[in-house]
């Protein structure tokens, strides 16, 4: 759709918008993403590969802010890996699960905001963020995954 789209830097995804396809918006030049509370899906459905969810942000290196609405449950692998100038997150609290790598080397993320839902957080959903300072995890006894490697939700982290 409009990934590698370096000039764009505003998009308004529109409420009663359902689905953003795999790699829809990967190494775009988007500043900010708000995803409505209407989108239940981040990705679709390959012929030759079945269901994937990935990258669909992923390498958007003007990307500062995300907030994801109450419409998603998970967040897809490496749906917003490499975004270097990610600041803060909010994550609303249907929100159920974190696949692996899902913020993974977003090293200027600072600020993490997780609502109550939350269950599962996925091996090195968070790696490598090494400016990460702050995060708000609005739920008690969660499943913090790690990989055959022993590197966990928040490996090589600052703090």
């Amino acid at each position: 759709m409009l990934e590698s789209c370096t000039s764009l830097k505003e998009f308004t995804l529109p409420e009663g918008i359902r689905e953003i396809a795999s790699g829809a918006f990967a190494g775009s030049g988007l500043e900010a993403i708000e995803i409505p509370d209407s989108v239940k899906e981040i990705g679709d459905l390959n012929p030759w590969y079945g269901y994937s969810k990935e990258g669909v942000f992923a390498d958007c290196q003007n990307l500062k802010t995300v907030t994801v609405g109450n419409g998603i449950e998970v967040i897809s692998t490496q749906a917003f890996s490499d975004c270097k100038n990610l600041t803060a997150v909010t994550i609303e609290n249907k929100i159920r699960y974190i696949e692996e790598s899902a913020f993974s080397d977003c090293t200027n993320l600072a600020t993490v905001t997780i609502g109550s839902g939350i269950r599962v957080i996925g091996n090195c959903a968070f790696s490598d963020c090494s400016s990460l300072t702050t995060v708000n995890i609005g739920a008690e006894n969660v499943k913090y995954e790690n990989n055959y490697n022993g590197r966990g939700a928040f490996s090589g982290c600052s703090a």
